[in-house]
């Protein structure tokens, strides 16, 4: 079907690349989705200086350990920062490869169709989840370390029947792949299953396996055994694959097992609907019906392997693989994403390998027999269909929403998208939305606390607090220990004024998890507003060593040691809650966006309550940067400093008339008049801008304007002591005295 030369295996490669670049396309200007946050913006290891060493030796300061996948993205961190381009123009790139690579492989092995298995493995929308989405990074750099074990390994004898370490450049051949595997198993262990599919290949063409095909594996099946057992146990004790959820039965696993192979095989025949997260069915060995899947299973390979004389040994072949290299993912190891369900397609990437190629056969040997090009228009439109579909479906994962809805129309039963969406309309401040997205996912869930925990807060957030608190209890009659629940219940009761129980309650929260920073936010705020300062200082001090990332808790902790009379502690502060928000504000990192109520308290010398992953307002953190800047006598730092605040909130009075007050320090004196004036404008009642204005007034010779200036002022404020003393000192028969 394809030109066998040289030139014509350079254009058929050019063809699989231009083919991933037009089928994801969309994903190309893509924002980071789920995972994505922990994989990349609040992973620690990609910012701080020994992150390198920690993602190698320390397994739990990632959040699964790939430690190739983090090494990845800690270069990219550095290449484009946390623009999401790069890392989703890294994700096709090496699908394309994997594509390539697996077209090597099966010409190697003879595969009838190599080059369409190739391109439909390309194209096939059930691997849009494992490129679209930056954090299975682990899937496609995997799959192309793995593949190209494979092809080494087996690339040693015509054929593709390895020769073993003992012929010619067999040592060396053997070492590459060895160190092929090895990477991909620390990109992600699905990779164990190779050694079976090498022997798989092995018996496929040549039906029977030796000790010598056997022996040199070993090392591998060893090396699979030893980071897929760190993996599974990291799943448990790291990731928190335990609990009832995962607490199976043999017999409950080999149902999942079995439903979940035929499940995979129909997604790959017909890859509609594809969903991020698939009903969870329930498991019941006492269901008849359920153990047909098992059964059909068993029946299958029974069949293929009867039948193998007849059809020959690569339809069995096929299956065998794709049911090895889906094992990890068949039940039989706990796996986190069981929590939302049994199924997902990430999780047969490699493994659809098999019956694509299987059916991709197919189509070449039916073309043979079709009239003369009827194999490649059948081939061209499989292709062509698939593509469109996977073009349709990479422009689901453009952001969290679009993922999150589209999964909800096609599950409307997935309390994890409703959840999703919850916070998402929290983050926008549309709280009605949030309330009912978080009602549905805990009536899905009626056992979840932190479901009951978010109704709580999207009430809270409309001023329904009466409500709120009868949700904070029940979430907290679910769970104890919910450190979160206890915070929120504290916050309305500091909205309600009952300081006395805020205060209690925040400290109970902060007993619950001593390793909770927002809990010693909020507990500090209320600590600050009741003028216990050092107490307050105290706390922020350990939210941020808990999370020296948490802007707002810099923020906080800047404007309390400010109140105490410590601007140089406190301008320390401000600037590590601008380098720290700027972290998460570079392209793809959204900031949270804040209600009414917050942006209100977000002014000069006020507290924020809020959890680790909200924004902060720049405009603020600029201002109180600038006041600082004044108290230190540093003025043409503050004025720069409070230009970037108005560019940032144009409508910000107090710092219109903090810049007015650096310029005038700095002789500026015909803009600080024009300073003060803006911040008149946007708010008039302010004696001390008025008093200001007429200093600077006076200064320019514009004594009549400076006189109406300090009038002004006294009008507002009768007992205005600066304004009273300047315009005394400005009106004949007055000893001079400006103020």
């Amino acid at each position: 079907m394809l030109n066998r030369g040289g030139a014509g295996r350079l254009g058929s490669a050019l063809l699989l690349l231009a083919l991933a670049a037009l089928c994801y396309l969309p994903a190309l200007s893509a924002e980071f989705i789920w995972d994505d946050d922990d994989y990349l913006l609040a992973n620690k290891n990609l910012r701080v200086a020994d992150g390198l060493a920690r993602i190698w030796l320390e397994p739990r300061t990632s959040p699964q350990y790939y430690p190739l996948v983090h090494t990845a993205f800690w270069v990219e961190r550095r290449l484009w920062g946390f623009n999401p381009r790069g890392y989703h123009a890294v994700n096709i790139l090496l699908h394309a490869a994997d594509a390539l690579v697996l077209w090597s492989v099966l010409r190697l092995l003879a595969v009838p169709g190599a080059w369409l298995a190739a391109a439909i493995f390309c194209v096939h929308p059930v691997h849009v989840e494992s490129v679209a989405w930056v954090a299975e990074r682990k899937n496609v750099l995997s799959g192309l370390l793995y593949l190209a074990s494979l092809r080494v390994y087996l690339g040693g004898a015509p054929g593709g029947v390895f020769a073993g370490p003992a012929a010619a450049g067999g040592r060396l051949r053997w070492t590459a792949a060895y160190a092929l595997f090895v990477l991909a198993l620390l990109a992600k262990t699905v990779a164990a299953s190779l050694p079976v599919a090498i022997l798989l290949a092995l018996w496929w063409k040549r039906g029977r396996l030796t000790r010598a095909d056997v022996v040199p594996l070993l090392p591998f099946f060893a090396a699979g055994a030893a980071l897929g057992l760190t993996t599974a146990w990291l799943e448990k004790t790291h990731v928190g694959a335990r609990g009832e959820t995962w607490d199976l039965e043999p017999a409950e696993r080999l149902l999942i097992a079995g439903r979940a192979l035929w499940f995979y095989l129909g997604k790959l025949a017909w890859p509609h609907p594809l969903s991020f997260n698939y009903p969870r069915w329930a498991v019941d060995p006492a269901a008849w019906w359920q153990w047909l899947f098992p059964a059909g299973c068993a029946a299958a390979a029974a069949a293929l392997w009867a039948a193998r004389g007849r059809i020959g040994r690569g339809p069995l072949t096929a299956i065998l693989f794709f049911a090895a290299a889906l094992f990890p993912a068949l039940g039989f190891v706990d796996v986190y994403p069981f929590l939302f369900s049994w199924v997902a397609d990430h999780f047969q990437y490699l493994a659809s390998i098999g019956p694509i190629a299987l059916a991709a056969s197919g189509v070449a040997l039916l073309g043979r027999r079709l009239p003369r090009g009827g194999g490649a228009a059948l081939g061209v439109a499989v292709v062509a269909v698939f593509g469109a579909l996977t073009y349709a479906r990479a422009g689901v994962f453009r952001d969290r929403e679009s993922l999150w809805e589209d999964t909800v129309r096609k599950n409307p039963a997935s309390w994890l998208a409703h959840n999703n969406l919850s916070m998402l309309a929290e983050d926008r401040g549309d709280f009605a939305a949030a309330e009912r997205h978080a009602r549905q996912a805990a009536a899905l869930n009626p056992g979840n606390a932190m479901f009951v925990n978010n109704i709580g807060t999207a009430l809270m957030q409309q001023g329904r607090l009466d409500e709120a608190l009868e949700q904070f209890a029940r979430a907290l009659a679910l769970d104890p220990r919910h450190a979160a629940a206890e915070s929120n219940r504290a916050e309305v009761f500091y909205r309600q004024g009952r300081f006395e129980e805020a205060l209690a309650h925040f400290e109970a929260a902060v007993r619950l998890d001593p390793a909770m920073p927002a809990a010693h936010n909020n507990l500090a705020t209320v600590l600050a507003e009741a003028g216990r300062g050092e107490e307050a200082v105290r706390h922020y001090a350990e939210a941020v060593r808990l999370n020296p990332d948490y802007a707002l808790a810099h923020y906080n902790l800047g404007v309390t040691l400010f109140a105490l009379g410590r601007p140089g502690e406190a301008l320390e502060q401000y600037t590590l809650a601008l380098s720290s928000e700027a972290r998460w504000a570079r392209p793809g990192g959204k900031l949270r966006v804040p209600s009414a109520e917050e942006a209100r308290r977000w002014r000069l010398g006020t507290f924020v309550f809020g959890g680790e992953g909200w924004g902060i307002d720049f405009a603020s953190v600029h201002n109180n940067i600038g006041n600082t800047l004044l108290a230190l006598g540093r003025n043409a730092e503050a004025a720069d400093h409070l230009a970037e605040a108005i560019s940032l909130r144009p409508g910000f009075a107090e710092a219109h008339y903090n810049l007015g007050i650096a310029l005038a320090g700095t002789g500026r004196l015909a803009e600080a008049a024009d300073s003060y004036r803006r911040a008149i404008a946007l708010s008039p009642r302010q004696p001390d801008a008025w008093n200001n204005l007429g200093v600077v007034l006076d200064d320019l010779g514009r004594a009549d304007e400076a006189v109406l200036a300090w009038r002004e002022a006294l009008r507002l404020q009768p007992t205005h002591a600066a304004a009273r003393a300047n315009l005394g000192a400005a009106l004949p028969g007055r000893e001079h005295g400006r103020r």
